[in-house]
């Protein structure tokens, strides 16, 4: 069985702030749980690999053409497509992945996640026809929950932190705990990326940026409630922070 994790192309509109490309760490982290439980996982980042800025209209849209990711989807024969869900303002772009899988096979399984269907995951799947769950919260154990559901291992009202379909009606689960020892996870999943997409200096928004860098995950939730920010919705309130030994070890691997 083979995952296929995607992180879409984005739009921006003329208030927009300009295209900034970094590692798809949430992906990242995703793919690296679900391959240290032996299952097979890629990821296509679908807005720094091969991009090109296409204008449409007043809106910019930037990262692989979309015929070309349903190429890719085709190529890579995946059973389950886990796709990026970032903010309201790029949830079309998630959306429209998901159209292009069911397009090629009806079979393969849809996932979105992120902070858009973490808010709204009733209105969200009843819009999104071709999204088959809705992952809410964080998501590493959840699209493992969600691996072994389709090798039949698990039921989906038995996964916590999911939203799916039943009998034409949405069914929202329990929400999922959050991880309390993020030492537990293991570190994102380099080898999956080509690095040096993202090292390069003239990486996408960072042309003036002369030295190679990458951000890094050192803690998640926030207690504040910043009216510009909703990490606190779909990361929870409570501040939690990797230790201080695996900050350091996690930095001199990426070194």
């Amino acid at each position: 069985m083979k995952v296929l994790l995607i992180n879409p192309p984005q739009t921006f509109y003329p208030s927009s702030e300009p295209p900034a490309g970094n590692l798809p760490l949430g992906l990242m982290y995703i793919a690296a749980v679900l391959n240290k439980a032996g299952y097979k996982s890629e990821i296509l980042d679908a807005f720094m690999a091969d991009y090109s800025f296409q204008r449409n209209e007043e809106k910019i849209n930037v990262g692989m053409p979309f015929e070309r990711i349903k190429q890719e989807i085709s190529r890579r024969k995946p059973d389950i497509v886990g796709i990026a869900g970032p903010f309201t303002c790029q949830i079309r772009n998630s959306v429209k992945i998901s159209d292009l899988v069911k397009q090629l096979d009806p079979s393969i399984l849809t996932v979105i996640g992120g902070p858009h269907v973490t808010t709204v995951p009733k209105e969200f799947l009843e819009e999104a026809r071709n999204v088959e769950i809705a992952v809410t919260g964080e998501g590493e154990y959840a699209m493992l929950d969600i691996a072994e559901y389709f090798e039949g291992k698990k039921k989906l009202n038995e996964i916590l932190g999911i939203a799916y379909r039943k009998d034409g009606k949405v069914i929202v689960n329990s929400n999922r705990p959050f991880i309390k020892n993020l030492d537990e996870l293991p570190y994102p999943a380099y080898d999956l990326v080509d690095m040096e997409q993202y090292l390069n200096p003239k990486k996408i928004g960072y042309r003036s940026f002369r030295k190679r860098a990458v951000s890094m995950i050192t803690s998640r939730g926030c207690p504040y409630n910043c009216c510009f920010c909703s990490v606190h919705l779909h990361m929870g309130r409570e501040f939690r922070a990797n230790s201080a030994s695996y900050v350091l070890n996690h930095i001199q691997y990426v070194v």
